[in-house]
């Protein structure tokens, strides 16, 4: 006999509140529609040597990796020269449901931009308005690929995420994650064209989401293929996906590529793996190495921090931002791809190591990014 569940199911209302999230974080294709990124028709067997972790001390007082599981992660995968070591699934994923990245996203789609460049399908240096004709006049004026990548954009932009009138609640709107309360427009790429100027691009770091989603313009434009075709031509199928994924899309189809990708824990660690093996999958190049050493050392990292300009809210832990990364250390090319409420894919190509997270924090605060690369260093130190 099958019991009857009472708890009324999420909505767009509600999907993404915090007592929702895990839930939400799981079943987006429910609520928002979502385009397929297809798997590869074979896909390439991850080999595993399960170790005993959970008792490893992971943070300051003892606490080990299963007492910082059970209270932070939904999903968590640790690969090691290759090899699954440890996998743990919570809060109800299973290894064949999608979960939301949210920014890790960003990541992604720098990737299919690196072999869109390594193709000749555009360059870094191109102007987004030489690429969309229509744009010419607008804020975007003098912005380039590379601008976008960085997070140099100079347009006017708030996603504080503690403002329900930020730019940010006003852009998810748009693209259906939540209700329209506002006469805004139904497509994303109407909304991005009127954004007005701020600044001068190519100026300081500034973390803006929307600067991801106009890049998804550029490429679409450039190939005249979908960004969820993309992907799945670019990256899930040559690095053998096993699961396909999905992509979030506004009422035009346009795609939310900031935050809108959902791939199970699996394909993730083989996403993270082809960047530790400088692009290559199978013998491959799916990746230019290139392109993933220019993510390390940009020509302009020179100097202190400081002189980036971090948003240190977003910065945690991190020595300086570039094309879609997060560069946790170049000294021993340890960084990171990371989404809102504790999505996370870190490499540390030192140590062989990719780390990957899933999470439904309640709260995403600095403290708890730093625990998750203090938990990464930590593993990273036991397996090695």
């Amino acid at each position: 006999m099958i019991s009857k569940i009472d708890a009324p199911r999420p909505t767009i209302d509600d999907w993404l509140t915090r007592d929702n999230r895990a839930w939400g974080f799981q079943h987006a294709r429910e609520i928002v529609p979502s385009a397929r990124i297809r798997r590869a028709a074979k896909p390439r067997p991850l080999s595993e040597n399960l170790r005993a972790l959970d008792d490893v001390p992971v943070l300051s007082g003892g606490v080990t990796l299963e007492d910082y599981l059970r209270r932070s992660a939904s999903g968590f995968l640790v690969l090691h020269r290759g090899t699954i070591c440890y996998e743990r699934y919570l809060n109800g994923l299973t290894p064949h449901t999608p979960h939301l990245l949210m920014s890790v996203s960003k990541s992604i789609a720098a990737s299919v931009t690196g072999a869109l460049i390594h193709a000749g399908a555009l360059s870094p240096d191109d102007n987004v308005c030489t690429l969309l004709p229509e744009l010419r006049g607008s804020a975007w004026e003098g912005c380039t690929v590379h601008h976008l990548l960085d997070m140099r954009g100079g347009v006017r932009f708030d996603e504080s995420d503690d403002d329900p009138n930020s730019d940010l609640f006003v852009y998810e709107q748009i693209f259906q994650w939540r209700p329209l309360r506002q006469d805004l427009p139904s497509d994303i790429r109407q909304y991005m064209a009127g954004l007005q100027a701020e600044r001068a691009h190519g100026g300081p770091f500034l973390y803006q989401s929307i600067l991801t989603d106009m890049l998804a313009w550029v490429l679409e434009a450039a190939t005249g293929r979908r960004l969820s075709d993309l992907i799945s031509e670019l990256l899930w199928q040559p690095m053998g996906a096993e699961d396909d994924a999905e992509l979030t899309v506004d009422r035009h189809g346009n795609a939310y590529a900031d935050g809108g990708i959902s791939a199970t824990l699996r394909d993730m660690a083989r996403f993270g793996e082809l960047w530790l093996e400088d692009g290559v999958s199978e013998g491959t190049e799916v990746i230019p190495k290139q392109w993933i050493e220019d993510t390390l050392w940009p020509s302009w990292a020179v100097g202190p921090p400081s002189d980036y300009a971090h948003d240190t809210a977003k910065a945690v832990g991190s020595r300086y931002y570039s094309q879609n990364w997060w560069i946790v250390d170049p000294t021993r090319s340890l960084y990171a791809a990371r989404g809102y409420c504790g999505q996370a894919v870190y490499v540390d190509t030192s140590a062989r190591l990719v780390v990957v997270m899933f999470s439904a924090w309640r709260e995403n605060t600095p403290e708890q990014e730093q625990e998750v690369v203090d938990v990464v260093r930590s593993l990273a130190a036991a397996l090695t």
